[in-house]
């Protein structure tokens, strides 16, 4: 099974990850303007936008999906899900991976004893509850919590809800998937083996990935940076994309 991808720009490898639910269109103007700088493999996760989904659904199978698309020695570049599936094919895959870029991501997305910057598990749960009652609703409950707090939540909400569309939306068995390797991943114990540099983005008012995580992430990965866009939720590449590109691109072209 081959993912759906597309390919834009010029430049170095960029992979690029999108978030539970959605597929390779919400990247909009993001991906416009980085493929001005990078060539760019924009991939619909399997079961999303256009990719067919996975019979064994588990983080290292949907590695393994990617690795069949993603260039060799690109930077990755993950949202939400994306990132988790980015931080794992880092530590997995370490020659495959030159730099990584993890957008509102979080290594644990469930609360646990010794980890409070995450989503209470008890929400995620309702999530899955909900996916078998209404579909459509809890995708669209899903885009207004990412934007809750944001300077710009109406227009972004409606935004992201455009790009859904305009992608396809995910079959729902992905949907029960993700959600499961949201609620039972904790890939915290496999950061130290990250090598690559890695940029971690942050919003200031997140509630799905709260920024207060942010130093004690970056403090687990051996060459990591975290930068937190102010007045920002969790899609800073929609609510402030001046912000976030400048980030992107200063941290790719580095030496």
């Amino acid at each position: 099974m081959k993912l759906h991808t597309t390919t834009l720009g010029d430049g170095p490898d960029l992979v690029m990850l999108h978030g539970w639910g959605l597929n390779q269109q919400i990247w909009g103007d993001a991906a416009h303007i980085l493929a001005q700088y990078a060539r760019l493999t924009l991939v619909d996760l399997p079961g999303h936008g256009h990719s067919a989904t996975l019979e064994n659904y588990t983080l290292s199978e949907v590695i393994d999906a990617v690795m069949t698309v993603a260039p060799p020695a690109a930077a990755w570049l993950g949202w939400s899900l994306g990132g988790l599936v980015a931080m794992a094919a880092a530590e997995a895959h370490p020659k495959r991976i030159a730099k990584l870029v993890l957008v509102t991501a979080n290594p644990c997305n469930a609360q646990r004893d010794d980890w409070p910057h995450a989503m209470h598990a008890n929400v995620l749960e309702q999530f899955a509850q909900n996916l078998a009652v209404d579909y459509a609703q809890t995708l669209q409950r899903f885009l207004m919590l990412q934007c809750k707090g944001s300077e710009h939540a109406r227009d972004t909400v409606r935004i992201l809800r455009a790009r859904l569309q305009a992608g396809g939306r995910p079959q729902a068995a992905a949907l029960r998937a993700g959600l499961s390797i949201l609620q039972d991943t904790d890939v915290r114990p496999r950061l130290a083996d990250i090598a690559c540099n890695t940029l971690l983005i942050y919003g200031q008012h997140d509630v799905l990935v709260p920024a207060s995580g942010a130093p004690h992430v970056a403090a687990m990965l051996p060459r990591a940076r975290a930068e937190i866009i102010p007045g920002a939720a969790h899609a800073p590449f929609v609510s402030h994309l001046p912000q976030f590109i400048d980030l992107v691109n200063g941290f790719l072209h580095a030496s």
